[in-house]
Formats: structure tokens, C-alpha cells, sequence
């Protein structure tokens, strides 16, 4: 796992986003992460293991539930209450990259947990692996990727403060499982898991057939009434041939005995004689039905009867049913009335009391008193206004007075600046110009070894004309040439003019200056005037009013309180009216509904009248006995269906039966009581027949497809089973049944080559006092064979060693350093990536010296391409180890991190 970036925010003592690249780092290898007690280092290492396994880097998986594996613990107090609380990393795994997000958003009152995992696709595009993802989901896929639990990740990545030696101190059961992530050694364990399988199912495959074929020839065996206990598996099958062929003689005898039966003429007759036996029955059937359809005649004479005065008294239904349903009528018109008149005296009652409410109302003089106010302040409006301007133009003049000061004093800054500059550079053009003529004196007082130091043998001499130089002048010690002159001169020039540009310049700023103090001082007039105006006319004030905004702010109020009193007058009057309307509409329906009650009295009698009428017309004697004759219309279907039906099936069961006597007439009816006789012996004849046949048939097809299996299975069995019993004996020494196996064989190895590069380590440390071997002793869970032991030099011939849980705190960290860097160094050279380190303050448990032996172990870290990452207050590794470094910075308003 290679480190990319890690992200925290409103996490710990961390308020605001914080950033680590872990990129930077990768050209030294290491860094360093420093910082106050109580600052948060140890958080950024929380934070990864919070990312990837959801719980903090010092507790342990059994600590879950409470405490610093907490998310919402570790939210920071100081954070705002909306922000969100965030732990995100990235790494690298294999060529992939990788990207592990918790987040604690604020949902209303609550925090809701958001979670994500993924990777980048080739076109850099973030795919999810769940998508709605659980806790356990992010922490399972962490295992998968990296290898690891979050137990083993805080053993061999990871070393928590205090909790260095968890992996040197760890039994040969956790060693192994440690081991077998890193170095793929599962495979090893797979591969003789596997193999053991594959003799062993081989062995129980050949022993199985073996039991099948003896097996198989007991069951038949027991059946004819042999043993099988002492067969031999190769002979069975002549056995089973002969078994075979005794079946299917006896199956040709049961066939000749069942032709000689004749079940089949014998079942035609019988079912001849048992239709004929069913017609005589449907005879008798017959006759029974005929008497008993004559025995009810007379009831259903009565039932027509019944039926035909129900039909006359459906006739008068509607006239009954129109006096029920206007007596009905009646009823309700007279109960609405008596609601009415309960009603009125509580509506009389309801509009005195508004009327009242009305007359002692106080809301009118209150309007008055409001609108006379309003008035008053109304007319001091102009003068408010007035007062305002003379406000606005003061304030206008106090801010262009302090521009004016403002701009003056930039002013003076400006002109100091500029003296200044003009200054140094005067004295510069001065110290020029000095120079350049004691340089042009120089050249002068020295021009004739100027000019003799230019003459040519045969050239004239610009000064006696002579070709000839015998003695030519010389020159001084401290002559110059003359470009020499001239470069001086032109710089005396340069500084010249630079001097009159800065002169020129400073000329300009002093007049600035002038122009600035002077609108400063008219400033400063104007603001004095505007102030006193201002100061005069604020003694026409209202008290308790300061300016025109307050006064138009309380005739607004004013207002506003007259509208909120007129409209409760016009509710007051609104309820009047009401509840006026409300009276008048009880009366108008106590008199609709007195009206309604005579119309229905008088409907109700004419009704009354007209039923008489009908009832004296019609064969009922009176009103009652029509009521008695009333039994609806679906009772008078149900018996006119139950008349139509009888003399339906009167006249069908005449008509069969004469039909029927006379197909019957002179045969005679069969004994049915012998009929079950007959066809019990057809039928236990026939069933016998094919029960045999098919038992036969069977058990021939069945010991022939068996035989054919028991013999091609004897031939494999005597063919291979003496060498899968040498293969199964074999497979179990590679898994270790006997001894030690192959994957642990090979972990011993792998960790034997972890031990090496360690104590290559050690060697430079105290002296190469120490070095780490392994024991074959037991040690946790029962297991040997990775229990550490260390051999100190001072101790001279003693082989034997003592356990590394004897080591001193500081002793335990340097060799767990030199451990961890050594698996990492086997891990990559058996094509294992393990690319990260991360070290939590175990230096300060260590002397000068110690830090010394350990910067030199940490030293092997520049010559690969892994990262170490190391939180520690010492002072002595801030200043050995390269920049870029963190720092956090500790802030009563949260703390933050910096590279320095």
C-alpha cells in the first residue's frame, strides 16, 4: 500500500480542511510530523485507520463499540454545527488507485454517517464498490486490499504510541497469520489443503467402490439366501451373471401361466352383465321418483294459490307504501320545526349581545386621538428634513476631511521618501564625480608613458617626430589609461543623472504636498461650519424622535394603529349584521317549515283516502291482511320457479319411464352381489401377473446395468488402490500431520530471511550489541516455530538467549524499527509491496545515542522506493531529518498543519 493523500476536517482538533500529499515525501523516503503535546500528530494516524478500518490507531478491533472507535466521539467540538465531519484517503495499491471517505453530516437534529469506497478507472472516473455501503463493508474491502486486519495493520504498517513490540512480542499463531497476508503464504497452505483432498477423496473414492460392490452383492446375496460375508471383490461379478439368468427363466414360466387364465374373455362377460344391471337399476330409479312427485300435488296446489295472492297484493304495494313514506315525511317535517323553535331565543339572545358590544365600543375616540397626532407630526415633516441634510452634509464633511488627512499624510510620506532617495543618490553622483577626476588628473599627469607605452620601432613619435625610441619614457604606478578615464566619467555622467530624475521627482512630491495641506485645512473649515449648523438645528427636536426616519416611522405606527382599530369597529359591526341575518333566516324557516307540515298533513290523508278505496275493490278484507299477503317479489319468483320445476319434472319422469319399461321388456336382471366376486379374481390374477413380470423385469435390467458397474469398478479398484494410499500418506506430511508442514516450512524460511535484514540493522546499533533469532519453543496457541529470542553479546556463549519481551522499552522499538524495515525489504523481493511505515513517538523513549543507532537503521529507508512517516517531539530528528516536514499548530480556534 503506497500512501497518496489523506483529508480531515472538523475531525479531533482539526475545525477546517487539512491536506497531507504524501507525493512530497516520496524522494527522501521519510518524514517527519511534529508538533506541541496534545496537538493532534497522533490524529493524522487516526485518521487513516479510522478511513480504511473505521476505529482509532491505538485500540484494537475488541474496543469498537465505545470510546476513541467512536466516529461521532472524534468530532470536533469546535466545529460549526453544520459542518460535516470528513476522513478521507487515498492510496495506491498493485498499479490501482483507491479512495476510502467516512463522512458525519448534519441531518436536522442528528448526524447521519455517509460512507464510501472506490477506485479510478483508466479515464481517472471515481467507481463505487457498494452502493449503498455499510461500516463492515468498507472495513471488509480494507482487509481484501491491503491484506491485513486492522489488528495486523497497527503490527506491521502502523506502530501506535506505546504499542511498539505488539508484533516481536505476538505468538507464533498471530506470526503466522501476520506472515501469511504479507508473503502470500496462504497459497502454500491451500496447496497442501488441496492436495490432501485430492488422495484422500481418492482412497475414500476406491474404498467406497469396494464397499459398494461387496455391498451390492450382499443385498442380493441375502435375498437367495447366501453369505457374501468372505467375497472376493474380483469373483463377485461370474456370481452375479449366473443370479441373472436364473431370473429370466422364472420370468418365462409366470408368462405361459397367465395366457392359460383368460382373464380377458372373463373381464368382457362381467362388463356385459354390469351395464345391463345399471338399466334395470335406472328403472326402479324411475318408478321411486313417479310416486314421490304424485305424493306432492297437493302442496303445490296450495303454493299457486299463495302465489297468486301475492301477485294481487303487489299490485296495491305502491298505495301502502306511499301513506308509510308520507307518514314518515310527516314525522321529520315536525321534528325540524321543534329544532327551529329551540333554536330562535339563543340567535334573539346572540344579537343583544352584539348590539351591546357595539354601543360601549372605545375605539372611536381612540382614532381620534391617533389622527390628531398623526396631524401634528405631519407638520413638523419640513423641519425633520431640514435637519437631515444638515446631517448627511456634516457626516459628507467629516469623511472628506479625514480623505483630505488621509491623502496629505501619503503626501508627506511620499516627499520624506523621495528627499531621502534624492539624498543618496547626490552623494553617489558626489563620490563619482571625485573619483572620475583624480582619475582624469592621473591620466594626465601621466600622458607621456601613455604615450610611449604605444610606440612602434620604425613609427614616428607624435611628440619629437623620431623613428627611433631608444629611451622611452615610463609609466607611473598609479597612471591610468584613458579608457579607464573615460569609463569613470561616463559613470560620474550616469549618477548625475539619476540624481536630477530623483531631484526632479522629490521637486514634484514637495509640491503635492502643498496642494494636499491646503485642501486639508479647507476641509477641515467646511467639516468646523457643517458641525455647527448641524448642532444648531437639533435643538428643534421631539423628544424621543432623533431624526426623519423615526419621525415618518412613528406616524407610520400611528397609522397603522388606526387601521387595526377601524377594522375591529367593522367587525364589531360585521357581527351585528350577522347575527341579525342569522335571526331573520331562523324565522323565514320556522315558517317554510310550518308550511311544509300542513302540505304534508294534507297528502297524508288523501293517501289514506285512496287505499280505503283500493282495498275495498280488491278480494283482501282490509289494510292488514293486505300486509299479510305482502312476501316480495323474490318469495314469489322462488315459488312460481318451484311450480314451473315440478311439472317440469313430472312430465320428463313419465316420458322415461314409459321408454324405459318397454327397452327392459323380457330380460332379466343379473345378480349384482356376485359381480365383486368375479372381478376380484380378474383382478388379483392380472395384478399378480404384472407385479411378477415387472419385479422380474426390473430386477434383470436392474443386476445387468449392475453387474456391468461392479465389474468395470473391481478392475479400477484392484488397479489403483495400493498407489492412492501412498499418495494420501505423502499428502499428510505436506500438511503437516506429522511434523511440521509445507506452509509452515516455508513461513520459517521467509521469516528466517525478515530476521536477517534486521539484525543487518542491528548491527549498527549499540555497537551491534544484539541480534534476533528464532526458537522452536511453543508459544501462544501451541504453536512453534516463530517465537523471537535475542542473543546479547555481552552475555558471551550463551546460545540459548533470552525472550525479546526482556528488552527495555527503547531496546523493544529499535528492534521492532529494524524488524518492521527487514519484512518490508523480503517483502519486495518476493514481489510483496509494502510501502509505507508510519511510527508514532517510540523515539522518545530513547538516549542521544539510541536516536543515533536509530536514524542509522532509518538511513536503509532512503535506498528503496517505501515511505516512513514518524510523529515525535524530539528535537534532535527535527533537525536530522530532510524538509519538507509537518507541523501542527495548536490554535484556541483549531488546530492546523503546515509544511515547513
Amino acid at each position: 500500500m503506497r500512501p497518496l493523500l489523506l483529508e480531515l476536517e472538523a475531525f479531533g482538533p482539526y475545525v477546517e480542511r487539512q491536506r497531507i500529499d504524501f507525493t512530497e515525501f516520496t524522494r527522501n523516503g521519510i518524514f517527519l510530523i511534529k508538533g506541541n503535546t496534545g496537538s493532534g500528530k497522533t490524529t493524522i494516524f487516526d485518521a487513516i485507520t479510522f478511513a480504511l478500518y473505521g476505529g482509532s490507531s491505538g485500540d484494537g478491533d475488541s474496543s469498537r463499540a465505545v470510546g476513541r472507535n467512536d466516529f461521532a466521539q472524534w468530532r470536533c467540538r469546535q466545529a460549526p454545527e453544520n459542518a460535516t465531519t470528513l476522513v478521507r484517503f487515498e492510496f495506491e495499491e498493485k498499479g490501482r488507485k483507491y479512495v476510502f471517505e467516512r463522512r458525519l453530516e448534519r441531518k436536522r437534529i442528528n448526524l447521519s454517517e455517509k460512507l464510501l469506497a472506490g477506485f479510478y478507472d483508466g479515464n481517472d472516473n471515481l467507481v463505487p464498490f457498494f452502493e449503498n455501503p455499510r461500516k463492515d463493508d468498507l472495513k471488509r474491502k480494507a482487509q481484501e486490499l491491503t491484506g491485513l486486519t486492522k489488528d495486523q495493520f497497527r503490527q506491521v504498517v502502523l506502530l501506535p504510541q506505546g504499542q511498539f513490540e505488539s508484533f516481536i512480542v505476538a505468538g507464533s499463531d498471530e506470526k503466522t497469520k501476520i506472515l501469511e497476508k504479507i508473503f502470500g503464504m496462504e497459497d502454500w497452505d491451500r496447496y497442501a489443503r488441496r492436495f490432501h483432498e485430492i488422495t484422500s477423496d481418492r482412497v475414500a473414492a476406491l474404498n467406497a467402490d469396494k464397499t459398494r460392490i461387496i455391498n451390492s452383492w450382499k443385498e442380493e446375496t441375502e435375498i437367495s439366501g447366501e453369505s457374501a460375508d468372505d467375497a472376493d471383490v474380483v469373483s463377485i461379478s461370474d456370481s452375479f451373471r449366473e443370479y441373472i439368468e436364473s431370473l429370466k427363466a422364472e420370468l418365462e414360466m409366470t408368462r405361459k401361466a397367465h395366457e392359460e387364465f383368460g382373464g380377458g374373455r372373463k373381464q368382457e362377460k362381467l362388463n356385459e352383465d354390469i351395464v345391463l344391471e345399471r338399466e334395470f337399476a335406472h328403472l326402479h330409479k324411475l318408478e321411486s321418483n313417479q310416486k314421490e312427485l304424485e305424493a306432492k300435488a297437493e302442496q303445490i296446489g296450495s303454493d299457486r294459490r299463495k302465489y297468486e295472492r301475492g301477485m294481487k297484493a303487489e299490485e296495491l304495494r305502491p298505495l301502502l307504501e306511499r301513506l308509510e313514506d308520507l307518514g314518515a315525511q310527516l314525522k321529520k317535517r315536525k321534528n325540524q320545526k321543534a329544532e327551529i323553535e329551540n333554536r330562535i331565543p339563543e340567535a334573539e339572545k346572540q344579537l343583544e349581545a352584539a348590539l351591546t358590544a357595539e354601543k360601549e365600543s372605545p375605539f372611536g375616540e381612540d382614532i381620534k386621538r391617533n389622527s390628531a397626532r398623526i396631524e401634528v407630526l405631519g407638520e413638523r415633516r419640513s423641519g425633520y428634513e431640514k435637519i437631515d441634510g444638515l446631517r448627511l452634509r456634516y457626516e459628507e464633511s467629516d469623511r472628506a476631511c479625514n480623505d483630505a488627512l488621509t491623502r496629505e499624510k501619503k503626501a508627506e510620506e511620499l516627499f520624506l521618501k523621495r528627499t531621502e532617495e534624492a539624498a543618496f543618490s547626490k552623494e553617489a553622483f558626489d563620490d563619482a564625480q571625485r573619483i572620475a577626476k583624480v582619475y582624469t588628473d592621473r591620466y594626465y599627469g601621466n600622458i607621456y608613458g601613455e604615450i610611449a607605452s604605444k610606440l612602434e620601432e620604425g613609427e614616428k613619435c607624435p611628440v619629437c617626430g623620431n623613428i627611433h625610441h631608444p629611451c622611452p619614457a615610463g609609466r607611473s604606478p598609479d597612471s591610468v589609461t584613458f579608457e579607464q578615464k573615460e569609463q569613470k566619467e561616463r559613470e560620474a555622467q550616469e549618477k548625475k543623472e539619476a540624481w536630477e530624475i530623483l531631484e526632479k521627482e522629490r521637486e514634484k512630491a514637495a509640491s503635492d504636498l502643498k496642494e494636499k495641506e491646503k485642501a486639508c485645512s479647507e476641509s477641515e473649515t467646511v467639516l468646523a461650519a457643517a458641525k455647527a449648523e448641524y448642532e444648531a438645528a437639533g435643538s428643534g427636536l421631539i423628544d424621543g424622535i432623533p431624526d426623519l426616519k423615526s419621525l415618518e416611522k412613528e406616524i407610520e405606527r400611528l397609522v397603522k394603529e388606526n387601521g387595526d382599530l377601524e377594522t375591529r369597529t367593522r367587525e364589531i359591526r360585521e357581527d351585528v349584521r350577522n347575527k341579525s341575518e342569522s335571526l331573520t333566516k331562523l324565522q323565514t324557516r320556522l315558517e317554510a317549515a310550518a308550511a311544509e307540515e300542513r302540505t304534508c298533513e294534507a297528502e297524508l290523508n288523501e293517501a289514506d283516502k285512496n287505499l280505503r278505496k283500493a282495498v275495498a275493490e280488491s278480494i283482501f278484507e282490509d289494510a292488514e291482511e293486505l300486509k299479510g299477503s305482502l312476501i316480495g317479489q323474490e318469495a314469489l319468483n322462488e315459488i312460481h320457479g318451484m311450480i314451473v320445476k315440478y311439472e317440469t319434472e313430472l312430465k320428463t319422469n313419465s316420458g322415461e319411464l314409459s321408454v324405459k319399461r318397454a327397452e327392459l321388456q323380457g330380460k332379466t336382471c343379473p345378480d349384482r352381489e356376485s359381480f365383486g366376486k368375479r372381478q376380484s379374481e380378474i383382478t388379483a390374477e392380472a395384478e399378480e401377473y404384472n407385479r411378477r413380470s415387472a419385479t422380474l423385469d426390473g430386477q434383470i435390467g436392474r443386476l445387468s446395468l449392475k453387474y456391468e458397474d461392479i465389474r468395470a469398478a473391481a478392475d479400477n479398484y484392484s488397479a489403483n488402490i495400493r498407489q492412492a494410499e501412498a499418495d494420501l500418506e505423502f499428502a499428510k506430511k505436506l500438511r503437516g500431520d506429522t511434523g511440521i508442514g509445507l506452509q509452515r516450512y516455508v513461513i520459517a524460511v521467509m521469516f528466517d530471511q525478515v530476521i536477517g535484514q534486521a539484525n543487518m540493522m542491528l548491527s549498527n546499533v549499540h555497537g551491534g550489541r544484539y541480534r534476533l533469532f528464532r526458537s522452536d519453543e511453543k508459544g501462544e496457541g501451541n504453536k512453534s516455530g516463530l517465537e523471537l529470542k535475542v542473543h546479547d553479546r555481552r552475555c558471551g556463549d550463551d546460545d540459548q538467549g533470552r525472550s525479546v519481551r526482556m528488552l527495555s522499552g527503547g531496546e523493544k522499538f529499535l528492534v521492532s524499527l529494524a524488524l518492521s524495515i527487514g519484512m518490508s525489504t523480503v517483502a519486495r523481493s518476493s514481489g510483496v509491496k509494502m510501502d509505507a511505515l508510519f511510527i508514532d513517538e517510540g523515539f522518545g523513549t530513547l538516549d542521544d545515542s539510541s536516536i543515533d543507532d536509530a536514524m542509522e537503521v532509518l538511513e536503509s529507508v532512503r535506498q528503496t522506493d517505501g515511505l516512513i512517516g514518524i510523529i515525535s517531539h524530539v528535537k534532535v530528528l527535527e533537525e536530522t531529518l530532510p524538509s519538507p516536514q509537518i507541523e501542527v499548530i495548536k490554535t484556541d480556534g483549531g488546530n492546523y498543519l503546515r509544511m515547513v
